[in-house]
């Protein structure tokens, strides 16, 4: 992905993307340095919080990388003070606590993403080049914010996004919408959705919470960070309320359960239209 590490100045010269990788676990901390040089970044690790203050200062950053759990000035507290005071650095947070009212303060902050631990080293790479983008100065950073129009597809069709792992639930879903005039487009899992989002916004996306690889939850922080004009409506087989809870604390605009009551799901889209009109 040489477009998400180098760009051109003046059309003169180039730089490569600085990150900086801050995890209080060596090991973690150099296999995420390594490979993101590798991948030709600039990175600079930070051992804790306080280093990382540090280093963004110093280095100043397209993206840091930030543990949540640290000593000297723990992640939620760095993440507070970064969105502060340096509001265009995309700040991705990994975190293995299953602390729902931990990760969800996270995501409060203005967090670009939240990648669960064990971390994917290539779901990394991707999320970091949905996050980034480049500014009208040439150089990225942070996340662009897009304005959707709710009826600004190629068609003139308002277009929905559906993201599910299950081939047969995409096809009925699609059809569905496609049968109320709107313009229906499919991934199957949260990376490939990103991918989508950022070549195209659409005005909704239908989100499956349990996918395998990135979670419809963790897919879901990245979305609000890179098209907040986009409405997110989570799709799930579960009767856990606190699941749904959590999905609406993240920023989704409404919860459907499956089986899925196409008539509800037709009138919580067009609530999620009008929202964004």
């Amino acid at each position: 992905m040489p477009e998400l590490v180098s760009v051109a100045l003046g059309g003169l010269m180039e730089r490569r993307m600085r990150a900086v990788v801050a995890d209080d676990e060596p090991e973690i901390r150099d296999i995420i340095t390594e490979y993101l040089d590798h991948r030709g970044f600039e990175v600079t690790p930070a051992a804790d919080g306080v280093e990382t203050l540090v280093q963004v200062k110093r280095v100043n950053p397209d993206v840091i990388v930030l543990d949540l759990m640290m000593p000297r000035l723990g992640g939620v507290e760095a993440l507070a003070y970064l969105r502060k005071h340096f509001p265009d650095i995309a700040v991705i947070v990994l975190t293995g606590t299953p602390d729902d009212a931990l990760r969800g303060r996270v995501v409060a902050l203005g967090a670009a993403a939240l990648l669960p631990k064990p971390l994917d080293l290539a779901l990394l790479e991707v999320i970091i080049g949905t996050v980034t983008t480049l500014q009208g100065d040439g150089i990225p950073r942070g996340v662009q914010r897009k304005a959707v129009s709710p009826h600004d597809g190629p068609t003139g069709a308002v277009r929905i996004l559906i993201v599910e792992d299950e081939p047969d639930i995409r096809d009925v879903l699609a059809e569905h919408l496609q049968r109320e005039h709107y313009e229906a487009a499919v991934a199957a899992d949260g990376v490939l959705a990103l991918r989508q989002i950022i070549d195209a916004p659409p005005q909704v996306v239908l989100l499956d919470i349990r996918m395998p690889g990135l979670g419809g939850l963790e897919a879901l922080t990245a979305i609000r960070a890179i098209a907040p004009s986009t409405q997110v409506i989570m799709i799930s087989d579960s009767e856990d309320t606190e699941l749904a809870r959590r999905a609406l604390s993240y920023g989704a605009f409404d919860y459907a359960k499956k089986p899925l009551d196409l008539a509800y799901l037709s009138r919580s889209i067009e609530a999620a239209l009008n929202m964004s009109r």
